[in-house]
């Protein structure tokens, strides 16, 4: 489902010219390949429909805060919903069965609750952030992951699992050094400082640069 006026990403930077317009390369990039169904029937049957073409495809990719304005049913329900034909992949912020599965969140808010705002920047000053929308892809590819490996099963002649990606724990799974040193070593990594490696997020002559 597209918005009124269509996708956010068509207008989102980097730009270049192209057949004399100014075009979004994030947005060529990530609709590559891609196909645009349009419902013909009335608001009221576009769920219906929308649902039923799901049921027949595939492989289904969908993001939990569009479930019910696209397919007429709740996130939770979704499963239950799609049936037990296609490899489905649920994308959302948080897990449907934790404490925040009715939160919203943005790439912003997945990181802080991911702990990637806790180990960066300087700790005498506010945390910072990884890079702009990280998030977002890292869920793309691990949604990937999931549907290959439920299209896999169900061409071994088993069931294509439903599965559930939730960007919290993506964002978790990316901070390997954290919980690394906590258990091997029994010590906490914070936002800190040191001399001995010049690494972190440093100020740069203009602006911030993140080294590894």
């Amino acid at each position: 489902m597209r918005p009124t006026g269509g996708s956010p990403l068509r207008t989102a930077p980097p730009h270049f010219e192209h057949r004399g317009r100014t075009e979004s390369a994030r947005w060529h990039w990530l609709s590559r390949g891609k196909k645009l169904v349009e419902l013909g029937g009335a608001q009221a049957q576009w769920p219906y429909e929308a649902l039923e073409l799901a049921r027949n495809a595939d492989v289904v990719l969908a993001e939990s805060e569009l479930c019910e304005a696209v397919f007429g049913v709740a996130p939770a329900s979704f499963e239950a919903a799609l049936g037990p034909g296609p490899a489905a992949v649920l994308v959302t912020p948080f897990s449907l069965d934790g404490p925040y599965a009715g939160y919203r969140a943005g790439d912003l808010g997945i990181h802080a609750r991911g702990g990637w705002c806790n180990i960066i920047g300087d700790p005498g000053k506010t945390p910072l952030r990884p890079g702009y929308d990280m998030i977002h892809r890292l869920q793309g590819v691990s949604a990937l992951v999931a549907a290959l490996a439920s299209l896999r099963s169900r061409d071994r002649g088993g069931l294509a699992p439903f599965a559930q990606v939730d960007g919290q724990a993506v964002a978790a799974t990316m901070t390997v050094a954290p919980w690394l040193m906590k258990r091997m070593l029994g010590t906490e990594q914070n936002r800190r400082l040191n001399d001995w490696l010049q690494g972190g997020v440093m100020q740069c002559s203009d602006g911030w640069a993140g080294c590894t």
